[in-house]
């Protein structure tokens, strides 16, 4: 071939590609307009939701679909509930932040609640219409976290005590004759009893009977014998009743005995704890990652050593740092300890990145660290 017909071809393959190129660029054009389209169209619904409910109009406005409306109200952020305060907690980031609240102990926040949505503090906790701020300690919530209410904790109703005597007391087989003959006289005080319950019910039939006679001229000495009658019945039923409710516990008692018996040889030791009647997921028994080992540097030692406590604030000293909710450095490390020897890394950072560092911030005190197989080393 003639070079002049290769310099066409490689010319055509040019073009052929630049087309190519345009066209997709022409496709991504389009989509983006499109979705500019979108976003501007909910952009004016908004627009227009808001200007109808701010002018005073004459004429109704049109109302605009619920859930178009809802939509674009989600998509804006405006939720309808207000919250009464917002956290200040000691994570200011996700990062580090614990998954469970009895994870770092030490950890502390507060709750500053606005006034002009909180407007009546005296019918939530005792002592709140004193002030405004809550202080709360064994958090896991990150800093800025709204709180939409605040409710007590009350124990006797969220965790009821559960109260258990596995071991019983070696009397109480001793006592058993006791407590049979001590029944035997109840049933028969009983018995007493519903006979003169019986008589006093007959006896306020006794005086409506009268009332009858002496309307209708009906002899009294009937009424006395039919009385008589009556009161013998029924104690005869109540006898009967007795007797027959004692003969059945005694056989139950038999009953009982035997099935103890039985359930004594199959198992010796029986727990009747809470675990048997709740059942714990798998992943709390048996977590999947386990508790590491922390370490620490002598260079963060020393770091931790400088930051002034909380409480001493006040007090200025240049060049020093300063907690704003711990008190000490040894509370600063047992933080840590905590929040470290469960893991915070995501699964994604546990197997994809296991060689790269780990920072996260607990009060005012940025940490680095690395994990190692079961243990991790704070470096700073």
């Amino acid at each position: 071939m003639s070079p002049q017909c290769e310099c066409c071809g490689e010319n055509i393959t040019k073009l052929n590609q630049q087309v190519s190129v345009m066209r997709t660029e022409i496709k991504n054009l389009r989509q983006m307009l499109d979705s500019s389209v979108r976003a501007h169209r909910k952009q004016l619904a908004a627009v227009q939701a808001v200007v109808s409910k701010a002018g005073s109009c004459e004429e109704e406005p049109r109302p605009s679909p619920p859930s178009s409306s809802a939509h674009v109200a989600l998509e804006q952020g405006s939720i309808q509930t207000t919250p009464i305060g917002f956290i200040i907690s000691c994570f200011s980031v996700k990062n580090g932040t614990p998954r469970q609240p009895n994870i770092c102990s030490p950890s502390r926040a507060e709750l500053r609640i606005q006034r002009s949505v909180f407007n009546n503090p005296e019918h939530a906790l005792l002592g709140l219409d004193r002030g405004d701020t809550l202080h709360l300690s064994d958090i896991d919530m990150i800093d800025g976290t709204p709180v939409l209410d605040i409710k007590p904790f009350i124990p006797e109703y969220d965790s009821p005590e559960v109260r258990i005597n596995p071991n019983p007391q070696p009397s109480d087989s001793q006592t058993e004759p006791l407590n049979k003959e001590t029944n035997v006289l109840d049933l028969n005080e009983d018995s007493d009893k519903e006979d003169d319950e019986d008589r006093n019910v007959v006896g306020d039939g006794r005086s409506l009977r009268l009332q009858n006679q002496s309307e209708t001229d009906v002899s009294f000495t009937n009424s006395a014998s039919e009385l008589c009658r009556v009161l013998e019945e029924v104690k005869t039923f109540v006898a009967q009743d007795d007797m027959s409710h004692h003969d059945s516990k005694c056989k139950k008692q038999v009953s009982e005995c035997k099935n103890a018996k039985r359930s004594s040889r199959t198992s010796d030791n029986l727990c009747y704890g809470e675990q048997d009647r709740a059942a714990i997921a798998s992943w709390i028994r048996d977590p999947p990652v386990s508790c590491l080992d922390v370490r620490f540097t002598p260079h963060a030692e020393e770091q931790l050593a400088q930051f002034l406590p909380a409480h001493l604030s006040e007090l200025r000293e240049d060049g020093r740092p300063r907690f704003k909710f711990l008190h000490s450095s040894d509370e600063a490390v047992a933080a840590i300890r905590g929040v470290l020897s469960a893991d915070p890394r995501s699964v994604y950072r546990r197997t994809r990145c296991r060689d790269k560092l780990f920072f996260f911030t607990i009060d005012t005190a940025d940490i680095t660290c690395w994990f190692g197989h079961g243990f991790v080393e704070v470096l700073q």
